[in-house]
């Protein structure tokens, strides 16, 4: 099978249309994956590789390329993106382009990293093309393992990315981190957990169509390949009621503390009303 870029219509919630090929004008050998959007959606950064000849030539060199849209709607044959971010050599793939159009992030083996493949990031000007050189997010994101598909919103400083190089449950996890780029300092990763992760790999997030979800890629349940899985929230609701002891009516005024019985830091507090009731989510 060789990978193209497939889009599916939303007909509703986790309704969609069936998938169709998007036509780039690509030999039947190029293969083509992990696209992300410039604003707009005009303007379409993936990875890009080719099928080897034969068995022997078993070394894929993966490149990003940009492809833009016409006003017809039409995409253009995909071009390798100026600059430094392809290196010769080396791999530089699974692109993310910030809301704003400013900023690059993608996965590269390229020298000056922590070993294996690392998260880099790169500015880009107003024609979508980098205007700097790449820059490694630094150890605290990086490991001598390999980071993958990284997803960063620029107004929460949030990281998500995958990670096998990391103490997880398994293959590729996903981890979150707060930040920013440029200025290189990052909160240690955490963990999703379970059931978001599992002891196979799981690659890649991206908001979901309904609040408070997001889609991502894992080999859970499949023998060979990676399938999209949707995450919906579940929350858990601790309820009850603040009692007087001798006249066994509600109290008013209460603290209520929720505590991590772990790590015994505070949760959450809150106050109880006329009612005495409390409820944390």
């Amino acid at each position: 099978f060789v990978n193209k870029i497939y889009r599916a219509a939303i007909a509703r919630e986790l309704d969609f249309g069936p998938p169709e090929i998007t036509r780039l004008g690509t030999g039947s050998r190029t293969e083509l994956a992990a696209s992300s959007f410039g604003p707009g959606a005009s303007r379409m950064y993936m990875t890009q590789w080719q099928q080897p000849d034969s068995k022997k030539d078993d070394k894929a060199r993966y490149i990003i390329v940009m492809s833009t849209r016409s006003d017809s709607g039409n995409w253009s044959a995909p071009v390798a993106i100026t600059g430094a971010v392809n290196m010769s050599g080396y791999d530089s793939k699974e692109p993310f382009v910030t809301p704003d159009g400013k900023t690059l992030l993608f996965s590269s083996d390229r020298p000056g990293g922590e070993g294996g493949f690392d998260l880099w990031y790169c500015p880009l000007g107003t024609d979508g093309a980098p205007s700097g050189v790449p820059v490694n997010l630094g150890s605290v994101v990086n490991t001598r393992g390999d980071e993958a598909n990284p997803y960063y919103d620029p107004g929460t400083g949030k990281l998500v990315f995958s990670s096998n190089g990391l103490v997880g449950m398994g293959g590729f996890d996903l981890y979150k981190s707060t930040g920013t780029p440029d200025g290189g300092r990052w909160s240690a990763p955490e963990d999703l957990g379970y059931p978001v992760n599992s002891s196979k790999d799981d690659n890649g997030y991206f908001p979901g169509v309904e609040a408070g979800h997001f889609d991502t890629s894992s080999d859970r349940q499949s023998v060979c390949c990676l399938e999209l899985f949707d995450v919906a929230p579940r929350h858990v609701a601790i309820t009850g009621t603040v009692l007087d002891c001798d006249t066994q009516k509600p109290l008013a005024g209460a603290t209520v503390r929720l505590t991590d019985s772990a790590t015994d830091k505070l949760v959450a507090e809150q106050t109880t009303g006329e009612s005495g009731s409390y409820r944390f989510q």
